[in-house]
């Protein structure tokens, strides 16, 4: 059966034994309705600025035969890989596993209705230690305008007041970054360059001026940081870059 298949793979991922997956993923799309898996094109969807823990990015689409009538099919294949040990920590803001763990609680099916989280098919952990993640295809739009990201900040405000509100808890499980701040600020220092190796530059007011302020942010920063920590907590995402925003229109 699987032979049967036109199978067009632009990228080096290994495709030929994932049919399973792929068939998963389009039963999911289809409410588990009887289709037969036509055609396969796999695409590297080129992500400029990936995280140091994402592979790879791609998107996977084709035909299915839905009541003998050819439907398109698509999804998107996220690759998550290991990093460097720090990254292996549970508490680590940037700890490589989380965003399967995310996936497979299905505590994005629990947010606040001001926004919405694509929805994983598959979590499927590899021999070589990588995980591929298969999500929902949005076709959405990326915003450009001010009016587009004000609108974007009201549903994200909208989404942290109901947790402040006590309308959605935050989940209690342990892979959630309690201290997303204190984690990203201490990694940051640990690969900063001296820079009192460049204050025998200063010349000017100005200069010095900035260079007494920013001295002080950095002897003030570990209780700066702390105090945050008593402030009240919701669930936030940590990344919302463009790419990482889509404006959706329901039907």
């Amino acid at each position: 059966m699987h032979s049967e298949i036109i199978v067009k793979n632009n990228t080096k991922i290994p495709l030929e034994n994932k049919i399973d997956q792929i068939n998963t993923c389009i039963q999911s799309i289809h409410g588990n309705a009887a289709v037969e898996l036509v055609s396969i094109t796999c695409d590297d969807i080129s992500y400029k600025t990936p995280n140091f823990t994402t592979s790879g990015i791609f998107r996977l689409h084709g035909l299915v035969k839905l009541h003998n009538k050819l439907q398109p099919w698509c999804v998107i294949l996220k690759i998550i890989k290991p990093d460097t040990a720090e990254k292996d920590n549970i508490e680590h803001h940037n700890y490589w596993r989380r965003e399967a763990l995310v996936f497979k609680s299905g505590v994005l099916r629990e947010l606040p209705d001001s926004i919405y989280a694509i929805e994983s098919y598959l979590v499927d952990e590899q021999q070589d230690g990588t995980i591929w993640i298969w999500m929902e295809y949005v076709k959405g739009e990326y915003a450009n305008t001010i009016e587009q990201f004000s609108y974007i900040a009201q549903q994200l405000g909208r989404c942290n007041g109901a947790y402040l509100k006590g309308i959605r808890t935050v989940p209690n499980h342990e892979w959630i970054c309690r201290a997303w701040l204190k984690s990203w600020t201490t990694a940051s220092r640990m690969y900063a360059p001296n820079i009192e190796a460049y204050a025998s530059r200063i010349s000017t007011e100005n200069e010095q001026s900035t260079w007494t302020w920013y001295k002080k942010i950095l002897e003030n920063i570990d209780s700066t940081v702390d105090s945050l920590q008593q402030l009240p907590r919701v669930l936030a995402h940590q990344d919302m870059s463009q790419m990482n925003m889509l404006l959706y229109k329901l039907n």
